[in-house]
């Protein structure tokens, strides 16, 4: 009997510790769902400390980039992500239209509500501080003459200071005070987590774009908008024989006006490769180079010239390949003999410089509106901006050169008279 009772109270003993383990799991159990489905339980900073992920760009441009728009990811640890693809190829250097995919990816991915808001702005711009050695935001003051960090007193001298570099950028950004007037930000719908950004025209400061969780938001991801300074023209200066130089919209060229006493045989002309804006990116990654200048006379300039009597006998076109000299920024093309058709060469038939600019000025005359001279300007894209922006690394351009008819006055040289002695 006794043997009995104590199989009895054995029983209830693991019945009890069996309910007391199913009663423990049934409570981990329900803990887990709650966490998981329940909402309200979990704070969203929670969620979000779970996945740290870099931020990456996943396409670069391929061809030439059209405005030089360039899209860089920021770093985000917050909770968010974002993947930039390039929206469309472009086909032109020139071209106004530079547009990018930038989407937003909410971690974890069972997030409650993903919705994005978007938002650009400006790049704050700092200045080191001479004491703490950072960089601190600066503004600058009613007068526009100097700067002063953010937070400190403009009204004490102290906090003044001045750099031609940062006055620049600040003074820019007053003058174009609102961003989306450079770049577009437009969402697939309203919350998207995926928005078109196209550049607009060229802009000179940093832009920020900032994907903001609706919900939350402290959880955002940045992207950095750069736009690079690329080469859309020549600045020529032209000093030798012709009196003046200027662009014909018309013709797309160069027109020249001929002074009647010119009779220098040499000169010089200066190249300055004109760019959208110089920007920071622009900077670092250099400007486009000129590497190579040619000067040369038309097939039909010289037919013309020969139908004269400027030649002993009929000469060909001529090419001259100017010395190139400069920095990155600009360029002296400088050669004996320019034109080339006042060259002093044993060829020629006319003597003095009045003969033989009578001669030409009447060759130009007789060509019209067409080019007399070709100027062909090769210029070079650094490596680091063909790399980084998917450049066609070399360019040329080819300038026609046009007379003004109305300025080639052929000079007499000689007065005779049909006889020398009248008797009455």
């Amino acid at each position: 009997m006794s043997n009995f009772n104590k199989h009895v109270k054995s029983d209830k003993i693991k019945w009890i510790a069996t309910g007391i383990a199913l009663l423990f799991i049934s409570l981990i159990i329900v803990g887990v769902c709650l966490q998981v489905f329940g909402k309200g339980k979990v704070k969203p900073s929670e969620w979000f400390k779970k996945d740290e992920t870099k931020t990456e760009q996943t396409d670069k441009p391929e061809t030439d980039a059209s405005a030089g728009l360039i899209v860089t990811p920021s770093e985000s640890k917050s909770g968010m992500k974002l993947n930039i693809q390039k929206a469309a190829a472009n086909t032109s250097a020139q071209s106004e239209a530079n547009t990018y995919t930038v989407t937003a990816t909410v971690l974890p991915s069972y997030a409650d509500d993903k919705s994005v808001d978007w938002s650009l702005t400006y790049a704050p711009v700092t200045f080191q501080d001479p004491e703490t050695k950072t960089e601190r935001e600066v503004v600058l003051t009613d007068n526009e003459e100097k700067f002063y960090f953010v937070g400190e007193d403009p009204s004490d001298s102290l906090n003044l200071m001045w750099d031609s570099i940062v006055m620049k950028k600040l003074k820019w950004i007053k003058a174009n005070p609102d961003p989306t007037a450079f770049v577009s930000a437009t969402p697939l719908s309203d919350g998207s987590a995926s928005v078109t950004i196209t550049c607009l025209q060229p802009f000179r400061e940093r832009i920020l774009l900032a994907a903001t969780l609706r919900s939350y938001n402290t959880v955002k991801a940045v992207c950095t908008l750069d736009h690079y300074a690329y080469v859309i023209g020549a600045i020529i200066d032209v000093q030798s024989t012709i009196n003046s130089v200027a662009y014909d919209e018309a013709m797309k060229g160069l027109v020249y006006e001929y002074s009647p006493s010119a009779s220098s045989r040499s000169g010089y002309i200066s190249i300055q490769l004109s760019t959208t804006l110089y920007t920071d990116i622009a900077y670092d990654l250099q400007f486009a180079t000129i590497s190579k200048v040619r000067l040369s006379e038309t097939a039909e300039y010289i037919a013309e010239l020969n139908k004269t009597d400027l030649f002993t006998s009929p000469v060909s076109a001529r090419t001259k390949v100017l010395t190139v000299s400069g920095n990155n920024y600009r360029a002296i093309m400088t050669g004996n003999n320019f034109p080339l058709s006042l060259a002093s060469s044993s060829s020629y038939n006319l003597t003095t410089d009045a003969a033989r600019r009578s001669a030409m000025c009447l060759a130009l005359r007789n060509l019209g509106d067409k080019p007399f001279f070709m100027l062909e300007i090769t210029y070079n894209y650094t490596d680091a901006a063909v790399s980084k922006l998917g450049l066609t690394k070399t360019h040329t351009m080819n300038i026609p050169f046009y007379a003004d008819l109305d300025s080639l006055n052929v000079a007499a040289t000689n007065v005779s008279l049909d006889t020398t002695e009248i008797v009455f």
